[in-house]
């Protein structure tokens, strides 16, 4: 009997937990579908900050088709001079792995000004790009384009953070595997749900970018190794090594530090980041200053941001 009774209890609990997940998904697409419009709706006169293209995975440097469908239908809108800004929004986390520039080079190569793209270096997720849209970009209204069913989603994120939002359906055809993301979008939409309710921050924020300046103002910036006989400047992803520096910052602790003795090299950005720290090279090691504290990177941890600027132009 006891065995009975838990099962029936499992079997209910199970129900109830299904039930929450189906009204939730129901309560994300009905009240977002409305806004989710054809490109004939758009209106010339509309007051859209920006076409926002969210990333969805490349390969040897090339978008994957379902990119690629994004990616046209954003410029399509682009060239029928409805909206003539850009934000490609993905995943540029690793140094081998960068949705976002192989974003731009596409753009670039069906003839859309370099001017008229911004690149969004940290859009891990639909919500992080949402989040920075608004808090890095300034974003107030947005187009995004990416597939219906992946839409629901993003514009009830925009909506919770305050953006005024429509998607446009970028969906050309039916990839295999499509089963598979209709139930990762299912658990997806859970999990973002709350995420809306409590409003976390992106991991990375930065400093802000205005849309009314040059798209180019999001490209990988170079990095200026000064040294007491002059410097050096590396062209490489400014993002990826600051990325690298501040999860460091962000795990260790500082220590106590006076010292009058002088580094080899002094690392620093072109892109106007205030982080209050600095960045000092030491032989093979690294040091991140702060007033009379620093934190000391191993060798193996300071190789990690050093093989970064190694790879340079």
């Amino acid at each position: 009997m006891k065995l009975k009774k838990l099962i029936r209890l499992i079997l209910i609990i199970m129900v109830i937990g299904l039930s929450a997940l189906l009204t939730i998904n129901i309560e994300v697409i009905n009240t977002t579908k409305s806004q989710i419009i054809e490109i004939s709706e758009i209106d010339e006169g509309n007051d859209y900050d920006c076409i926002l293209v969210l990333g969805a995975g490349v390969r040897d440097g090339e978008p994957s088709k379902m990119l690629k469908e994004r990616l046209d239908t954003g410029i399509e809108i682009y060239n029928k001079g409805l909206i003539s800004t850009f934000i490609m929004s993905g995943d540029h986390g690793q140094v081998n792995y960068d949705e976002v520039n192989v974003m731009k080079s596409y753009a670039l190569d069906k003839s859309i000004p370099s001017s008229s793209v911004f690149m969004d270096h940290a859009g891990f997720s639909t919500y992080d790009s949402l989040y920075r849209a608004k808090y890095v970009f300034g974003v107030k209204k947005v187009l995004i384009v990416t597939e219906k069913y992946h839409l629901y989603r993003a514009l009830y994120i925009a909506k919770s953070l305050g953006i005024e939002a429509e998607g446009v359906d970028a969906t050309k055809e039916i990839y295999y595997g499509q089963t598979g993301r209709e139930i990762r979008e299912f658990l997806a939409r859970n999990k973002d749900f709350f995420k809306a309710l409590i409003k976390p921050k992106s991991k990375y924020v930065g400093s802000s970018i205005s849309l009314d300046q040059d798209g180019d103002v999001t490209n990988d910036n170079h990095i200026i190794i000064s040294t007491p006989n002059g410097q050096e400047n590396y062209y490489v992803s400014s993002f990826m090594t600051y990325k690298a520096i501040n999860d460091y910052v962000k795990r260790k602790d500082y220590q106590d530090f006076r010292c009058d003795c002088k580094p080899d090299y002094y690392l620093t950005f072109n892109d106007d980041r205030d982080d209050n720290y600095g960045i000092l090279l030491y032989g093979k090691t690294i040091h991140i200053m702060k007033g009379d504290k620093k934190i000391v990177l191993t060798e193996e941890e300071s190789k990690i941001i050093f093989d970064i600027i190694d790879k340079k132009e």
